[in-house]
């Protein structure tokens, strides 16, 4: 009777435990590293995730404007929609962080984020960071 009553406890256990809908691999909190794009120089970026939205920094024009924006992530797929108005005449800027990109964690915890267009690719290495003072124009709620 013990038995039948532990088997019962335990067939419980494991049909009451289901999956829940919790990404855990969301992108949230402060990441650091490199952005490459075809055959020109690597260069520093930072991006803050909060809330589906994101804040970004890059160190030189060749990278895309960060900005600010919105994303949505799925398993494999992270899509972002730049909602930065330029108010300057900057031609150099380069595109608006856009569209969407693969992405994988690696062993190490860093993610890889890249888009390939034809032959032309760009690729994030990042890696969470605590110190939110890495990217400028930190979002802040309305």
């Amino acid at each position: 009777m013990k038995q039948i009553f532990i088997w019962i406890c335990m067939l419980w256990l494991l049909f009451s435990c289901g999956k829940s809908n919790v990404n855990l691999n969301s992108f949230n909190g402060t990441y650091v590293g490199y952005f490459h794009r075809d055959s020109k120089d690597t260069v520093q970026v930072s991006l803050l995730f909060q809330e589906n939205q994101y804040s970004g920094y890059r160190e030189k024009k060749f990278c895309p404007q960060l900005g600010r924006g919105t994303f949505e992530q799925n398993e494999h797929n992270i899509l972002f929609a730049g909602t930065s108005n330029r108010t300057y005449q900057d031609k150099t800027a380069g595109p608006m962080l856009n569209g969407a990109y693969s992405y994988e964690i690696n062993a190490d915890g860093s993610v890889r984020m890249w888009k390939k267009n034809g032959s032309n690719w760009e690729e994030f290495i990042l890696r969470k960071s605590s110190d939110e003072s890495l990217v400028y124009g930190i979002i802040t709620k309305k």
